[in-house]
């Protein structure tokens, strides 16, 4: 490679950091005006077309030099002036000793650093060959049935092959142009037919929307511009809005949306390397966006967007000084060839002496405040930019969102760090931050899935009260014992007027499942047995001796 090649190529891989970082605000501005998941997936991949773009043009602007144009008087003397020329080149086309070790230096990291994720993308197709040579099993023949009625429900039309395999966790897709399904024993197994289907149908999708040959493209956009975070962050927007995109066509195709969020749920959060797995993505993210209990942003870090802007402006600077030619003196005149060479014909005259070139101006201290006032403005800008990036964001939310979110709420009163199964069945059961706030108001304390238990059985906190003024203190599994057998505070006051002593509230549950009644106790002790406790009342029920 030649010096004025590597130039080149170091000063449009310098000049991508503030243009991928413009194109990165440009994309966090998009993606805030709107919450369908498959505009902002579209906005990412043009994004990232852009930004791989953006070195070839900038390569291609920059490799295009004028052709030097030969000194004036060098035209009087034609058999000097290709040399004359070829000199003129050299110089015209000679970098700066320190800027092009400079360059020479970046040009290196980087090479080496394509050919490290180069490897690490020779590795992810290496196993999904494996991926290929294992998933030999077939599917049972009820399922095949299912996959290729959901096949046709989506429209297509190629040949997918279904198989299983131990190697996977969760169902997922390998190959691009003969796709294979690979669905693992333990998903058939732990599954409902219902949520099998959605997984499914949720793989089907990708092979529908043909999301393996955008994969492929960001895993190459990744390999040639790993050096830029902009890049990254795009491919993660890409890939989160992915999954979006295929959960929302999985629920149009099944339906129940709390069915598919329970079998994500259940998938874990592991997928092989290059697959696009159901499971993949930020989990607990697109299980609250099915649910609609929280809204998914893919913001840049304040930190991270003020690294990256320093970083730009200061590249924008570097090219515009440190990388930038001087121009080049044009060499002298030749003196006229001696006259005894040229006796025969007349000597020429000399030519005029051509005007000595002006000596390059040095750098003055204007010269460098206005390159620190030129990187205070980009900095600036981009900062201005970040700021009405989050301005609009808020103001285009829309009105259902303006309250505190279902995982705020019960933040609020001391439920956090839930589980995306704990979030599933608070979510499903109903229990809102309201009923656990009435809950503790009442005097009780309940965990998670006492929560959950006591909202199923239909427990209130009226209930609860009732229950305790009477001089009761179940505890959780106590009051949903006693709501099962439909005790209510009347039979246990009329249990404890009857004159049995201290009644226990497993003494209450037993008698009310036996169906002693104060009703049976008169009748007994009608018959002379005046002072049996509530076990032998139990004992006499059970017998059925009145």
């Amino acid at each position: 490679m030649s010096a004025q090649m590597i130039q080149t190529v170091g000063s449009a891989l310098v000049h991508f950091f503030w243009q991928g970082a413009a194109l990165a605000v440009l994309l966090l501005i998009s993606i805030s005006l709107t919450r369908n998941a498959r505009v902002r997936y579209a906005l990412g991949v043009a994004t990232l077309a852009l930004m791989a773009l953006c070195p070839i043009v900038t390569f291609a602007l920059l490799a295009k030099s004028p052709v030097p144009a030969i000194p004036a008087g060098v035209a009087d003397y034609p058999a000097m002036a290709p040399a004359i020329s070829n000199i003129t080149v050299a110089l015209d086309t000679a970098a700066p000793v320190t800027s092009f070790d400079l360059l020479s230096c970046l040009v290196c990291i980087w090479c080496s650093g394509v050919c490290v994720f180069a490897a690490r993308a020779f590795g992810g197709w290496l196993i999904l060959q494996r991926l290929r040579r294992t998933a030999q099993e077939a599917i049972p023949a009820e399922l095949l049935e299912r996959c290729r009625q959901l096949q046709s429900r989506l429209g297509i039309g190629s040949l997918v092959r279904y198989a299983s395999s131990e190697i996977v966790d969760a169902p997922a897709v390998v190959g691009w142009f003969r796709p294979i399904v690979l669905v693992p024993m333990s998903v058939m197994s732990g599954l409902s037919v219902e949520q099998l289907d959605a997984i499914i149908a949720h793989e089907l999708a990708h092979i529908k929307r043909y999301d393996a040959l955008v994969n492929l493209f960001q895993i190459a956009a990744e390999t040639v511009l790993f050096y830029h975070p902009a890049v990254w962050w795009v491919n993660r927007v890409i890939r989160a809005e992915r999954e979006n995109c295929c959960d929302d066509i999985a629920v149009s195709v099944c339906g129940n949306v709390t069915e598919y969020a329970r079998a994500l749920a259940m998938m874990g959060d592991s997928r092989p390397t290059w697959a696009m797995a159901a499971n993949g993505g930020a989990l607990k993210a697109r299980v609250g966006r099915l649910l609609g209990m929280q809204k998914i942003t893919h913001g840049i870090p304040r930190a991270g967007l003020a690294v990256v802007a320093l970083l730009s402006a200061s590249c924008v600077v570097l090219a515009a000084g440190v990388f930038k030619q001087d121009p080049p003196v044009p060499p002298p005149a030749p003196e006229p060839p001696p006259a005894a060479i040229t006796s025969e014909p007349p000597t020429p005259p000399n030519p005029p002496e051509p005007p000595s070139a002006p000596e390059p101006p040095a750098l003055k201290q204007s010269d460098l405040n206005k390159q620190a006032a030129r990187l205070s403005r980009i900095a600036n800008q981009i900062s201005l930019q970040y700021s009405l990036a989050q301005n609009t964001s808020a103001d285009q939310q829309p009105k259902e969102h303006t309250g505190p979110s279902y995982i705020d709420s019960l933040a609020a009163v001391g439920l956090t760090n839930l589980s995306v199964d704990e979030l599933i069945a608070l979510k499903t059961q109903g229990v809102t931050a309201d009923y656990v706030r009435e809950m503790k108001a009442a005097g009780f304390e309940p965990n998670i899935h006492e929560l959950i238990g006591l909202k199923v059985q239909g427990i209130t906190p009226e209930y609860i009260r009732d229950i305790r003024a009477t001089g009761l203190k179940p505890t959780s599994h106590e009051l949903m014992g006693m709501k099962v057998q439909g005790i209510t505070p009347e039979y246990v006051r009329a249990m404890q007027s009857a004159g049995l002593g201290e009644l226990k509230i497993h003494d209450i549950i037993g008698a009310k499942v036996q169906g002693v009644t104060p009703e049976f106790i008169a009748k007994v002790r009608a018959h002379g047995f005046k002072d049996l406790t509530i076990r032998q009342l139990i004992s006499l029920k059970i017998a059925d001796v009145f």
